[in-house]
């Protein structure tokens, strides 16, 4: 799994909530385990097309759903939402888009990553791959649906439930009530995890095309603000609208050409 962060970029058609946040900690550019040949190596520039999107590819979409992560509450979990999306929609084009779809579970990272990988008051992706690596797993959403809800948590009923990472919030299931049903935790679960994770260097770009053509999208730090005002069309990046803090996780998942501006864009 790649993650990238990227200046310099031309963005389009991209939904950004406010109030989103990331959180770079120090180390995070040495986190890594590359095992497999980096797709550049074998995919040359002139190979890519102009342009090319998973979510249409020979009227196929390769791309899971897109989900609100200020619903039910406000919660800045860009960073996990955009790493388990770049993971399920991985996973989704290694089995060629067969049903059923399989959706990842974001509330487990905000269970079990406080300290590591982040919370709803921001995080790193790079970490949550390497929480995933490490737990050796991410269970499938049905175990742990999202509430927007971490330990750190002050805003709608966040205070009032249990975010703790034990065994019934990693994965449980209830019983009818009626019949004096209880829920209970799942020791055996669905899951999927990550093998690789590693990142790509500012101006990489060819690079990063290639990543994405060969093996899916990836994720990418931007600036939001500039984006808070976007109503369509090609946003052309511009010094005033870098932040070299970056403060918003995204998804890249594909990139197009503008003919008359002679124009590739994310």
């Amino acid at each position: 799994m790649w993650i990238i962060g990227l200046r310099g970029t031309v963005i389009v058609g991209l939904l950004v909530l406010v109030k989103a946040k990331e959180i770079f900690y120090p180390g995070d550019g040495e986190l890594e385990r590359v095992l497999s040949p980096l797709p550049s190596t074998y995919i040359d520039r002139s190979e890519l097309p102009k342009s090319f999107f998973w979510g249409n590819v020979s009227g196929i979409s390769y791309l899971t759903r897109p989900l609100n992560q200020h619903l039910p509450q406000y919660c800045g979990s860009c960073w996990a939402h955009a790493a388990v999306s770049v993971l399920g929609d991985r996973i989704k084009i290694a089995r060629r888009a067969a049903s059923p779809e399989i959706n990842l579970s974001v509330q487990f990272l905000l269970n079990c990553g406080a300290g590591k990988a982040g919370s709803c008051h921001g995080g790193s992706s790079i970490r949550a791959f390497d929480f995933i690596f490490n737990m050796g797993y991410i269970p499938f959403e049905s175990c742990a649906p999202y509430i927007a809800c971490s330990s750190d948590s002050t805003d709608g009923f966040c205070p009032h439930v249990d975010t703790t990472c034990n065994a019934m919030n990693i994965c449980r299931t209830c019983t009818n009530p009626d019949n004096n049903g209880t829920c209970s935790a799942i020791g055996k679960f669905p899951n999927a995890t990550v093998e690789e994770y590693g990142s790509y260097g500012i101006g990489q770009v060819n690079d990063i095309m290639a990543e994405i053509f060969a093996r899916g999208p990836v994720k990418a730090s931007v600036n939001a603000g500039p984006l808070l005002d976007y109503h369509g069309g090609i946003l052309v990046d511009s010094p005033v609208n870098r932040n070299t803090t970056h403060n918003h996780g995204v998804s890249i998942v594909g990139w197009g050409y503008d003919e008359e501006m002679d124009l590739q864009y994310w």
